[in-house]
């Protein structure tokens, strides 16, 4: 069973929208639990749950095993006690466009076949709304939601507030719902229906050929690919960058794997997946500045701020070649990106302009490299225990300052985004300070940071910041949490 689910919220804590608690505390639970039931044993066929989750009408819904390896039946008591029964397939399942029940197959899913840790979990905060005001029903149980984007909004709500854990669980979720996903990865209908032609054509004809096929069948589908994505993208020496020519190459740091039924390449570094490739972004490009040789892999998602990057060693040019079947990989200036470079490590990073404060990727050239950014994420870790409590949120942090969006207290930590800054103190949460601020007033700031030196033994405290706005002519809204109204802890 993967968890027990009532007013369910996983391991993380989470934020709501103009409210700021603590570590360990969370403001998006159920109002009032007092008439929620879970049925966590099938009445029909006595089968366990794999997940269940109860609403405060009475209501409630239990996700079973069924036949297929993503076959799920999803049972829904409405608040009189009828029972409706659905069958979902998770594999199926387009977030974007779902039912509250398809959604709990889906994340189930996630959760059972390992992709994810706390996918249902994650799902039932988000679902509920950035306020936590959003509820189900018989009203609205089967009408479609887009909760990709309601997800997204959850999790920026997470990294605005500095709940850096919850950011982190969520986005594994987010990922998840990608159409790019390893779990949304499947063979089209239209690419079947070729297959199928194929195979009838082979059979009447009595051809014994099966490779010539099967060679004619996948040239087809990567010129579907290419007319699909606009690739078809001309190497040097007047080869071409073909899906079917793609293969898999492996090297002492590098992993290179085709990926056919989305029509790109994934490269793996030191067994971690760097991104996926499609034969557009397959191409090497320097920065005139500094040298760097970057390859970039736009996303989609994320209103256009997120995009994989990796640097280009020799080791992996050389693999490139190899693994796409050119004999030199396309090579071109940097364009529609910068490369910038962190004063504290010398860490390089590759941003796109305007996307300051919410996006960007971090460059790691070379073992020196890796060194100072895991001393970095260590950094955290040592002086903000309890605000850093692993080694991939030290990391996290790390990212966040190499990319211009945290800065570290003597006791806490500042962390910057186009409509929000705030703090977080290591000892005294009461400490704890955000403040919202609209588009305008953080291109004033970003202007100013630009230009000036944060004086780091001023800045954990609010009125430092609201001499700034001040200065800037910008505007602001505090976020006041439930215990600083009460108490009245308004002297940051």
């Amino acid at each position: 069973m993967l968890s027990n689910v009532g007013c369910y919220l996983g391991t993380s804590s989470y934020y709501s929208q103009k409210t700021k608690v603590s570590t360990g505390q969370s403001v998006t639970s159920f109002g009032n639990t007092a008439g929620i039931h879970l049925h966590m044993t099938d009445p029909d066929g006595g089968d366990n749950a794999l997940t269940s989750v109860g609403f405060p009408d009475g209501s409630s819904a239990s996700v079973y095993s069924a036949k297929g390896y993503s076959e799920y039946t999803v049972k829904y008591w409405n608040s009189n006690g009828s029972i409706s029964e659905y069958e979902y397939d998770a594999d199926e399942v387009d977030p974007g466009n779902a039912r509250y029940l398809e959604m709990l197959a889906f994340t189930s899913h996630l959760d059972l076949t390992g992709q994810t840790k706390n996918a249902f979990g994650d799902f039932i905060s988000a679902a509920r709304g950035v306020n936590g005001d959003i509820t189900y029903n018989s009203e609205n149980i089967l009408s479609q939601f887009d909760f990709r984007q309601m997800t997204e909004d959850f999790m920026g709500a997470q990294y605005r507030f500095g709940n850096m854990a919850g950011y982190l669980s969520v986005k594994n979720l987010y990922d998840h719902m990608m159409p790019d996903s390893p779990l949304r990865k499947a063979h089209s209908r239209d690419t079947f229906d070729e297959f199928c032609e194929f195979m009838d054509k082979m059979y009447a004809e009595q051809r014994s050929n099966a490779p010539e096929y099967r060679n004619q069948f996948l040239e087809m589908v990567d010129q579907g690919i290419q007319q699909k994505n606009g690739t078809g993208l001309s190497g040097g020496r007047n080869s071409e960058i073909r899906v079917s020519n793609f293969k898999e190459v492996e090297t002492a740091n590098y992993k290179l794997v085709p990926e056919p039924e989305i029509g790109g390449l994934r490269i793996l570094v030191d067994g971690k997946s760097a991104g996926v490739f499609k034969p557009e972004h397959l191409k090497i490009q320097e920065d005139a500045q500094t040298g760097t040789r970057v390859m970039i892999s736009e996303l989609p998602g994320f209103n256009g701020n997120w995009y994989d990057a990796i640097p280009v060693t020799e080791e992996l040019e050389s693999a490139l070649s190899e693994a796409i079947g050119v004999e030199e990989v396309p090579h071109q200036p940097l364009e529609g990106y910068y490369i910038g470079t962190h004063a504290g490590t010398g860490i390089k990073y590759v941003m796109r302009p305007g996307d300051e404060g919410r996006g960007g990727q971090v460059l790691l050239c070379n073992a020196v490299d890796e060194a100072r950014y895991k001393a970095l994420g260590e950094e955290y870790a040592r002086r903000y225990p309890n605000l850093v409590t692993s080694p991939e949120a030290g990391e996290f942090y790390a990212s966040l300052e190499i990319r211009g969006m945290a800065q570290r207290g003597a006791n806490g930590i500042i962390t910057t985004h186009p409509d929000n800054i705030s703090y977080n103190d290591n000892s005294d949460p009461k400490k704890n300070w955000s403040a919202m601020i609209d588009e305008k007033t953080w291109n004033l700031l970003l202007s100013w940071l630009n230009n000036h030196t944060i004086n780091t033994e001023e800045m954990t405290g609010f009125k430092y910041w609201d001499n700034i706005f001040n200065e800037i002519g910008g505007s602001y809204e505090r976020v006041w949490s439930d215990d600083e109204i009460r108490q009245g802890h308004l002297y940051q």
